[in-house]
């Protein structure tokens, strides 16, 4: 006689939470709008390598660095506005957002790339050359 395992079949679903992580390049002086999905949001956290920048929690703004050397404020629905940047707002930027209960709903890693300014250098006439062939 053959011994047959039995056959169990066994599902377990578990809610997904969104995870993602983006790139977004800017140039210095710029306005970035760093943004992310979640419904049903209650309270928001931002940090930017791994040092918290600002909560936003029942429409109520808390930071944590200077607003001014952050030179960002966060809209309500969530996301992150950091104007006139420079090079040192480079960074790993993580949101995450939690609904009343404190569920959390959405964690997500944005790099930001700040690239220099794009300067063109003066020319000089000497740089300049033209050339003419009569018609035949």
């Amino acid at each position: 006689e053959v011994y047959r395992q039995p056959k169990i079949s066994a599902w377990i679903v578990l809610p997904f939470i969104g995870t993602s992580t983006i790139n977004i390049y800017k140039a210095v002086n710029e306005t970035a709008l760093l943004s992310f999905t979640a419904e049903n949001m209650y309270e928001t956290v931002w940090s930017r390598d791994n040092e918290r920048l600002l909560q936003m929690k029942d429409k109520k703004i808390k930071y944590y660095v200077e607003k001014t050397q952050c030179r960002c404020k966060v809209l309500l629905n969530g996301t992150l506005r950091i104007e006139r940047l420079v090079k040192e707002d480079s960074g790993i930027y993580k949101v995450s957002a939690y609904d009343k209960n404190g569920k959390l709903k959405a964690n997500e890693t944005i790099v930001l790339i700040i690239l220099g300014e794009f300067l063109l250098s003066p020319y000089q006439s000497k740089d300049v050359s033209l050339c003419w062939k009569p018609s035949l």
